[in-house]
């Protein structure tokens, strides 16, 4: 990417229509914004969580579960979270653009090379646009941070907790140490 579209500002279609330069990118106040290519744990945590996330929403016919997708959550501003979710009656029509409206779940995966203020800034983001739930997930300590739109302080679960998924998944529960099994 150049120094010159690098300082553009972008509009989110224009944002949609770049070229793939294969890097990986989201939009944050019109500004192109490189995300480093996440490693094997964090590919391993995100899939034990969608997989069990969409086999439960779709048992129970709940909503749509995504992979990293983007998702427009503000006027330019398109964050792509690890894992997401919609509730049934919000899914809207596939299309090849970022999805034009914030999930009720967002899901991070915490990585070795992410900023701690810079994942903040999206859980606030996150939270500004409406997503209910957001679950920050720390793979080298073994634990998950919860907040709820509305409170800024997140809850602590460990291990031995179950993640729950409230009123925006009813019933589904999973262990946080599931998250964590890495084997085949």
């Amino acid at each position: 990417m150049t120094a010159e579209v690098s300082q553009k500002k972008y509009s989110v279609e224009e944002f949609m229509a770049l070229p793939d330069d294969g890097n990986f990118y989201e939009l944050v106040e019109g500004e192109l914004v490189e995300v480093p290519q996440p490693g094997d744990e964090h590919g391993r945590v995100s899939d034990n969580l969608n997989f069990a996330l969409s086999q439960f929403a779709r048992q129970n016919k709940l909503g749509r579960v995504y992979g990293p997708t983007g998702f427009t959550i503000a006027e330019k501003t398109v964050r792509a979270p690890d894992v997401a979710f919609l509730t049934a009656s919000r899914v809207p029509p596939v299309t090849d653009k970022a999805v034009p409206i914030a999930p009720d779940l967002a899901v991070e995966v915490i990585s070795p090379s992410d900023i701690w203020n810079k994942v903040y800034d999206k859980i606030e983001e996150y939270q500004k646009a409406g997503v209910r739930l957001i679950w920050v997930i720390f793979p080298r300590g073994s634990f998950v941070q919860v907040y709820r739109l509305g409170s800024p302080y997140p809850s602590i679960f460990k291990p031995d907790d179950e993640l729950d998924g409230e009123n925006v998944i009813p019933g589904f529960k999973i262990k946080v140490s599931a998250l964590f099994d890495y084997g085949a």
